[in-house]
């Protein structure tokens, strides 16, 4: 909800300053298994992937990996997300948080 909104942008850059200040607490990327080499993502990702409540949106992808509603946010013009402001951003992000 919007109340927990400064919170989380406090959050967010406490964190991503610790990251910045120490780069070596970034966790290095493990390569695929390779029986997973071919594997596509075709979800929108909803969450935390560490959380247990991690989950994938569900609905039937288009004529993408994502569904209408998701490709929508993912696939933007370059100028509508310069043009976009922080509270249209957050705005949009309420959606699916």
């Amino acid at each position: 909800s919007s109340e927990h909104q400064p919170k989380l942008i406090e959050v967010f850059q406490k964190g991503y300053t610790d990251l910045r200040q120490h780069p070596e607490k970034v966790l290095r990327a493990k390569p695929w298994e390779t029986h997973l080499a071919g594997a596509q993502v075709r979800e929108w990702p909803i969450g935390d992937p560490s959380s247990d409540d991690f989950t994938f949106c569900g609905r039937r992808a288009s004529e993408g990996p994502y569904c209408v509603e998701h490709a929508r946010v993912a696939y933007q013009p370059a100028q509508a997300k310069k043009r976009s402001s922080a509270n249209e951003l957050a705005r949009s992000l309420r959606r699916y948080i």
